[in-house]
């Protein structure tokens, strides 16, 4: 599981709602919720990570994300927070992130909460990515790149 990877698809797909919008300039920050809030910027965290065994090969991985939006004035937010809102919530939704999106706003700020869930092989039952990765964890099946292939004397 790489969280750094589905972390940076939330990004891409807040940052492709809102290219086409007045909030095309708001960044996504990586500072702690703890440091100086920047306004605008939208922040997104992980909260909980529950994993649960599906049987000897496969676990899910239950995953509560959270974005935050700091709106421009902390004191005129609600037209603001509602747009953005919107943008969001559909953004999630449309590019298949989530089903469900929660949205809460707290002291002025917006808060979107949804769960992902994902599918995950054990790591000793993984299949190699590529010709290296088998070499490397001594793996005994014989393994093919793509244009070594010949499938019984034909040329495809």
């Amino acid at each position: 599981m790489d969280f750094v990877k589905i972390i940076a698809n939330i990004n891409r797909t807040i940052e492709n709602a809102l290219s086409q919008t007045p909030f095309k300039l708001v960044p996504i920050v990586a500072a702690d919720l703890s440091e100086p809030i920047i306004r605008p910027s939208i922040k997104v965290t992980f909260d909980d990570i529950k994993s649960n065994k599906v049987n000897p090969l496969l676990y899910t991985q239950n995953i509560s994300c959270r974005i935050y939006y700091f709106a421009v004035d902390c004191n005129k937010t609600r037209i603001e927070n509602l747009k953005m809102s919107s943008i969001l919530q559909n953004a999630l939704i449309a590019g298949f992130i989530t089903d469900e999106v929660t949205t809460d706003i707290i002291d002025g700020v917006l808060v979107l909460t949804f769960d992902l869930e994902l599918l995950e092989m054990f790591e000793q039952y993984s299949v190699p990515e590529t010709v290296e990765e088998a070499q490397d964890t001594n793996v005994k099946q014989p393994i093919e790149q793509m244009s070594e292939l010949k499938i019984k004397g034909e040329i495809i």
